[in-house]
């Protein structure tokens, strides 16, 4: 049981780390001017680093994501 809340812990702070960095990217990029909807740009943003999350995981071995 204990390994199943450590694995649900890391989980949470992988996905707080995308979703912070996502919001402040989609925040960069509205104030450099790019008019789009601030939600959909973090959504978006959150997909795309958790494709390249899986994509170095995955096919180049980094263990640790």
């Amino acid at each position: 049981m204990k390994f199943l809340w450590s694995k649900l812990v890391a989980s949470v702070i992988k996905r707080t780390v995308q979703v912070v960095l996502s919001a402040w990217g989609a925040k960069l990029a509205t104030d450099f001017g790019v008019t789009i909807d601030q939600t959909q740009l973090t959504v978006g943003l959150v997909a795309a680093s958790e494709v390249l999350r899986n994509y170095l995981k995955h096919k180049l071995g980094v263990a640790w994501l």
